[in-house]
């Protein structure tokens, strides 16, 4: 499924998560994270990691530990 940048962006916000913490999670760098949200089409890869980063998964196999602090439902 193809991803924008700002699909990518809302779907961060909405999660209350802010760029560097993202790029933290991700291994990478703010400015990276930056410039996927500024990707008119972002490659599979990148979304799926993203969103791994996130804690959402589209794919019911992926299990994402939560975040160092954060509580586990």
């Amino acid at each position: 499924m193809a991803h924008t940048g700002l699909d990518l962006k809302l779907q961060r916000t909405a999660a209350r998560v802010q760029q560097n913490e993202l790029a933290a999670r991700m291994g990478r760098s703010r400015a990276t994270v930056n410039r996927y949200e500024g990707l008119a089409v972002v490659p599979d890869g990148v979304a799926y990691a993203y969103l791994r980063a996130l804690g959402i998964s589209r794919d019911s196999r992926d299990s994402v530990d939560p975040a160092p602090g954060e509580a586990v439902a």
